[in-house]
């Protein structure tokens, strides 16, 4: 048996801007004029500023059957910190090798949530 070893590291992402906001947030977002309160009596203009400064997103990366997750970063940030590596054992048979073509690596940009349920995948 010997070891196949793959490292990746990201640099910068191209990411397009994709909102995941619920209805309200939409609403509030589309609306900057209104000046209206809302439930907690904050006004809007501040809980609009307040959903644009808290987005992050995390990466998650899928590589020879392992998955990987960078901290969460500002959500206009293109650059997911790590370094990525992977060791598995491969035989010395000649097919071996060609058998890890078929492994993918995948790339998902995720839009963090304080409840899990609720982060989508952007990206």
């Amino acid at each position: 048996v010997r070891w196949f070893k793959m490292a990746v590291s990201i640099k910068a992402a191209s990411v397009p801007r994709v909102d995941s906001l619920d209805e309200e947030e939409q609403l509030i977002l589309e609306n900057p004029e209104e000046e209206v309160l809302g439930d907690d009596g904050m006004p809007l203009a501040m809980v609009r500023r307040s959903l644009k400064d808290s987005r992050q997103t995390y990466m998650v990366l899928y590589l020879l059957g392992r998955q990987f997750k960078t901290d969460r970063i500002s959500a206009d940030s293109t650059k997911y910190p790590g370094h990525f590596e992977v060791e598995v054992p491969i035989s010395f048979d000649e097919q071996a090798l060609a058998a890890l073509d078929m492994c993918e690596v995948g790339v998902d940009i995720v839009e963090w949530n304080e409840d899990p349920r609720r982060c989508v995948t952007i990206w």
